[in-house]
């Protein structure tokens, strides 16, 4: 762990995050596999034994062979009201192997201190897409990504499992991790002018003195309903476009030009100042 990272987490009252975010697959095995397989990245999570965390595994048949699709429940600290429903997505791209170890890593840290998810209910998924783990994010991996799928073949059974998720859950809020994409600096995309404002931009400034944050680093998303058939159609992995109220969605791009570690990192504080945040507008200004 690095001193500055050290430095953000007790400037910015994240206790106990410094320590959560080293790289704990390496803390119980100091020589992993290279590259990292997907049960070494969530064996430190899937290892907690601690009623706030929920673990289910769920075998599918996905291009012709079988794979499993990881869901961690963690059930925040309570402080009063409704808890937020939030679906966490990491591992959606070919080859994106550090949104996966970043879900996996805030899912512990959320489960060792329910007081970073105090009033939410966060319904994880750190690998959305398995068969597509190992291959690389290049052209020829594209029928590899579950967002071909949900649009070319709504049938296949991981679109199934998620479809049936979104239904059965009916989150309040949605974050995607991403780690492919060329721009420099973290970044990020969502569909609330007022949550892009007020909660998202200032998480991602407040990240600028450990890496690159882009100039404009929040681009804002339209919210009619025919903007959200077509994101679906497209193979957004979102609900039902008909459904009401609709979540807020929060897309977090980590920067290009940072180190794997340093992407995983701060794509985990990122969520980390965004849950906070949201929770403390929700609380004076009412649901957004």
């Amino acid at each position: 762990m690095t001193l500055p990272i050290q430095s953000h987490c007790k400037a910015h009252g994240f206790p106990g995050a410094a320590a959560a975010l080293e790289d704990q697959s390496r803390s119980t095995n100091p020589h992993p596999p290279t590259p990292a397989s997907l049960a070494h990245i969530l064996h430190p999570l899937l290892s907690i034994q601690n009623p706030s965390l929920i673990p289910s595994v769920y075998p599918l048949i996905i291009e012709g062979a079988r794979h499993e699709i990881t869901k961690c429940l963690v059930l925040g600290k309570r402080a009063g009201g409704t808890p937020v429903r939030l679906s966490l997505f990491g591992g959606l791209d070919p080859g994106a192997h550090e949104t996966v170890d970043a879900a996996a890593r805030l899912l512990t840290l959320l489960a060792l201190g329910p007081a970073h998810a105090e009033d939410y209910a966060v319904f994880g998924y750190p690998c959305v897409n398995p068969s597509g783990f190992a291959r690389e994010a290049s052209p020829a991996a594209a029928q590899s990504r579950i967002a071909e799928r949900w649009s070319s073949s709504p049938g296949a059974a991981d679109c199934l499992f998620f479809r049936a998720e979104f239904q059965r859950i009916a989150p309040n809020g949605i974050i995607r991790l991403h780690s492919t994409g060329e721009a420099e600096g973290l970044r990020a995309q969502v569909n609330s002018a007022l949550i892009a404002g007020e909660v998202v931009k200032p998480a991602l400034l407040r990240l600028r003195n450990l890496v690159t944050v882009e100039d404009n680093p929040v681009n804002v998303l339209a919210e009619d309903a025919k903007s959200r058939r077509q994101r679906y159609h497209a193979g957004g992995l979102i609900p039902s476009p008909e459904t009401q109220p609709w979540p807020f969605e929060i897309d977090l791009f980590a920067p290009h030009g940072a180190s794997e570690e340093v992407r995983v990192q701060v794509l985990v504080l990122a969520v980390l100042d965004i849950l906070r945040s949201y929770r403390a507008f929700s609380c004076h200004g009412g649901d957004l």
